[in-house]
């Protein structure tokens, strides 16, 4: 009897079990349903994403070749304004440059345009693609799920502190330039507060700022910057909220009824950073009260103490952005593992690695690897400072007389590779397999401008100044010889 219940119970449960199972068969379609028809709808969007996508770099395209059409118009007609004979006919054909160079600028800004739209277009791609991915596994959705949430919530919750903070780097730190020096003086005010006895830190600190201030003065212009500072100040007023301005404009508002110009002038009226003679008594016997009752240093140190509060409240966000770009770039990792990523090189010594190649950026259009000293001198331009030569490298140039350094009775100037370049990358030498100096690494192409944000390898170039053009510049050019001699030259 025994025996008989444990196997009806034994059959029971499995019974139970087989009922469980139908039932979930049951359930599969309509489970495949449910995650077919968002799939179906991510591969909608993902396909209409392509098309604006490919449809902005089809513009820029043919953006990029008016540009160039545009720009070889306006330098054959600077090239013959030497054979015009008349007065009326340079006016006529200036005006005829100014509106070549107008359409230059308006397409350069269409151009920029489209590559902001192609960024976001490739971005937003990439997020649906790894949404998509996430959401095709539970355990991924436990993982990576709050990724974007992470990176999109601490994005908006910063965004005011970013504008404000932009808004006043860009304002007071670099176009006010007579703030911005006198901001240089921070550190020289907080030591004298706090260590007023220590007599050898002041000295240096103000050495430091009388160098920066001498350097800075003696290519000033205070006509310029005081046209500058209140057109400046009434753009910051208008785009950013009261909230996070310093608080000397509120000074302004109540004492100058928000005269910019009227309050520009009496700073440059009263501070010693407008005047030589002042700033250089004061560096002589630097006090903190001096640069208390200093109209231009207590208007910076207003924006710094602004700035750095700012910082600090933007800085309360940065946590859950930190954590959803860790997340983020895991799963991309994950999703692609073909895929070769950059890796997390900050603070660190940079090595990448690269092959010298030409591009061709658009249709019919090609730039080769390596460029020479013809091309400086095609360009030459005596009325322009950036395209001046000096006599003796053409004096050099005409004889041919390279020295060791030429090849083929040409003078080797720039080469192109397809490595990265970023910011503080200018000076980086580029070497070969055996570790040989080929060049320094010095800027990038004009398709690279995206580059910090979206890398385009069949477009983007790094440029690099030919080892052997240095080598001649240094010897043939400058003379110095001996510097060569301590070299080993490779061949």
């Amino acid at each position: 009897m025994k025996d008989l219940l444990r196997l009806l119970i034994d059959l029971q449960r499995k019974d139970s079990l087989i009922l469980g199972k139908r039932r979930f068969i049951d359930k599969v379609p309509m489970r495949i349903s449910e995650v077919d028809e968002p799939l179906k709808q991510a591969k909608l969007e993902l396909g209409n994403m392509k098309k604006k996508s490919e449809a902005a770099s089809k513009k820029r395209r043919e953006k990029e070749t008016a540009l160039s059409e545009a720009q070889e118009k306006t330098r054959k007609m600077k090239a013959h304004v030497s054979d015009l004979k008349t007065n009326k006919e340079y006016q006529a054909y200036q005006k005829e440059i100014e509106a070549s160079e107008k359409e230059i600028f308006a397409i350069e800004d269409d151009i920029l345009q489209l590559m902001e739209e192609i960024e976001v277009a490739t971005k937003e791609q990439q997020e649906k693609e790894f949404t998509s991915w996430v959401n095709g596994s539970e355990q991924r959705k436990q993982k990576y799920g709050t990724a974007l949430d992470l990176i999109k919530k601490a994005v908006e919750q910063r965004a005011d502190f970013v504008h404000a903070l932009q808004y006043t780097t860009e304002s007071f730190f670099s176009s006010c330039e007579i703030i911005a020096i006198a901001n240089r003086a921070n550190g020289l005010y907080i030591t004298l507060l706090k260590e007023p006895e220590n007599k050898s830190l002041i000295d240096s600190l103000s050495r430091i700022l009388k160098t920066r201030w001498n350097d800075f003065y003696n290519e000033y212009n205070p006509a310029t910057d005081m046209k500058v500072i209140p057109a400046i100040m009434q753009l910051y007023l208008d785009n950013v909220p009261e909230k996070y301005r310093p608080d000397f404009f509120n000074q302004v508002k109540t004492r100058y009824k928000n005269d910019f110009v009227r309050y520009t002038k009496d700073l440059f009226a009263r501070s010693m950073f407008a005047d030589k003679k002042r700033f250089d008594a004061f560096i002589k016997n630097p006090t903190a009260k001096a640069l208390e009752k200093d109209p231009v240093f207590q208007t910076a140190l207003s924006v710094f103490k602004t700035y750095r509060l700012m910082y600090m409240q933007r800085g309360a966000f940065e946590d859950d952005f930190d954590k959803g770009h860790r997340l983020y770039v895991a799963g991309l990792m994950e999703m692609n593992p073909d895929r070769i990523y950059y890796p997390d090189a900050n603070f660190t010594m940079r090595l990448t690695y690269g092959t010298v190649q030409d591009y061709y950026p658009r249709d019919a259009v090609h730039y080769d690897y390596l460029t020479t000293l013809d091309g400086v001198m095609e360009k030459e331009d005596p009325d322009n400072w950036e395209f001046v030569v000096s006599s003796r490298l053409k004096e050099l140039y005409k004889n041919k007389d390279y020295g060791q350094y030429g090849e083929n009775g040409r003078m080797p100037l720039c080469f192109i590779t397809n490595n990265d370049i970023t910011g503080g990358n200018s000076g980086s030498p580029v070497m070969d397999g055996e570790g040989n100096l080929l060049g320094l690494a010095f800027d990038g192409n004009w398709e690279a401008m995206s580059s910090n944000i979206v890398f385009e390898p069949a477009l983007q170039r790094c440029i690099c100044v030919d080892i052997r053009y240095v080598l001649f510049i240094m010897d043939k050019y400058a003379g110095a010889t001996h510097l060569i001699n301590e070299m080993k030259i490779v061949r």
